[in-house]
């Protein structure tokens, strides 16, 4: 895989973040629910018929979480028919009582983070995390639905309806919470990146994209094909009222404008000051790798790194102890990133390539590799950059064929290892 492919890997990974749907139809999830058990009643009850309609479920949700959800109900939907047989109409009772309270205080809870965000009903639909809420809240309420809730529901409803209420929380509210709280372990750390993450890419995801309607205002901080980010930020007050309003609120919510490339582009980009210097006191060390990515990330542009090698470094061991943590249980984002970056430390790039004029690698590439071999953990690092270093070093850092042969799929084996546990047995000696 040369660094075209790599980086048209990246850019898929990316788009593809931004295409998967975060809705779905209500309607046409009930209807194919509806087609189907009227099949199932014309058929012989076989034992698997109800995997065959989990997977009719599966193909019309796009969510993760609606899946999940289609599941356990139709799971229960046996039992649900069972009670209702025996006339036992409790279960559904308590199943109205919690889609009453649900359209009670969805709405209300809805319009407050509309506000927090100073956003339009229209702009408002388009973040991710809330069209979800939404699909799934009105699946919910669906009269059709009811019925699957009735089991589902049976105990506390009060928790039922905050799980649900909980899909709308904003970044800044989830910082906040951690701030009231006690010190996060390891678990309780992971799973707060796991919500936050999601939450505050896609708020980041909606406002690149509206971003975009202001190009033809931001073309006046464009000059030479670079844009000037002090300017727009000391001009703030000149720009459209809407994209004032934009600004402000994010900056609350975690995200800032950032320049790329010295210009190049202007996007919204993690805060990392702000919210770190909020929460970090209250996390696992391992918070440091979420922290890293959110940050850095895209790491490149245009096959070139972002960041300077050290600090990309750091982000990438930072990286590492994320992904080499059993309790994580993957993070596929992550590990793209990281085998990218990896790559780029150890070939170089185009604006920065290891060998000097003169043939011999630069010195900044000799630190950094031997700072990575000195990683004194489960680390791929030491692994793929011993053998390299010594190599260089026995030639006046001319010529290595480790350096030659080295590759991506090298990377990825070295990560697999260290997850499964196994890279110490091939560990080399300096």
């Amino acid at each position: 895989m040369d660094d075209k492919q790599l980086e048209e890997r990246i850019d898929l990974l990316k788009s593809s973040y931004e295409r998967v749907p975060s809705n779905f139809d209500v309607d046409e999830v009930l209807n194919k629910i509806e087609e189907k058990e009227v099949s199932l009643k014309m058929e012989p009850i076989k034992k698997e018929s109800k995997w065959r309609l989990l997977s009719v479920l599966t193909v019309s949700i796009a969510s993760i979480f609606v899946m999940g959800l289609l599941s356990a109900f139709y799971i229960f939907q046996s039992e649900v028919q069972q009670g209702e047989n025996r006339g036992d109409k409790q279960a559904q009772i308590v199943a109205e009582q919690y889609i009453e309270k649900l359209k009670e205080q969805y709405p209300i809870e809805r319009e407050k983070r509309r506000k927090l965000l100073n956003l339009s009903e229209d702009e408002f639909s388009k973040i991710d995390f809330i069209s979800l809420a939404d699909s799934n809240y009105e699946f919910i309420i669906d009269p059709r639905s009811n019925r699957y809730f009735s089991n589902i529901v049976i105990g506390d409803v009060d928790s039922r309806v905050t799980d649900l209420l909980n899909e709308l929380i904003l970044p800044s509210e989830m910082v906040e919470e951690i701030e009231k709280q006690e010190q996060l372990d390891k678990a309780e750390t992971i799973e707060f990146f796991k919500k936050y993450y999601s939450s505050i890419n896609s708020l980041k995801l909606y406002a690149n994209e509206k971003l975009k309607d202001y190009n033809d205002e931001l073309t006046v901080y464009n000059e030479d094909g670079l844009y000037s980010l002090n300017s727009i930020l000391e001009n703030e007050e000149d720009l459209p009222v809407e994209l004032q309003n934009l600004i402000q609120s994010l900056q609350k919510q975690g995200l800032e404008l950032g320049a790329i490339e010295d210009g190049l582009e202007i996007e919204f980009r993690f805060n990392q000051d702000l919210v770190q210097s909020k929460i970090a006191y209250k996390l696992d060390t391992i918070a440091d790798g979420y922290f890293a990515i959110m940050s850095f990330e895209p790491f490149t542009y245009a096959w070139e790194l972002l960041h300077p090698m050290q600090e990309t470094m750091g982000a990438l061991l930072s990286m590492e102890d994320v992904l080499l943590d059993e309790s994580v249980g993957g993070f596929g984002r992550m590990e793209t990133y990281y085998t990218s970056v990896f790559y780029f430390l150890v070939k170089g790039t185009r604006e920065n390539p290891v060998f000097s004029a003169k043939g011999i690698v630069k010195e900044e590439y000799r630190k950094m590799w031997r700072q990575m071999t000195e990683v004194d953990k489960n680390s791929p690092s030491p692994y793929l950059l011993i053998p390299i270093v010594k190599e260089f070093e026995g030639n006046g850092w001319k010529k290595s064929e480790e350096w030659d042969d080295f590759s991506y799929e090298d990377i990825e084996v070295a990560l697999h290892l260290a997850v499964n546990g196994d890279l110490g047995q091939f560990m080399p000696t300096k």
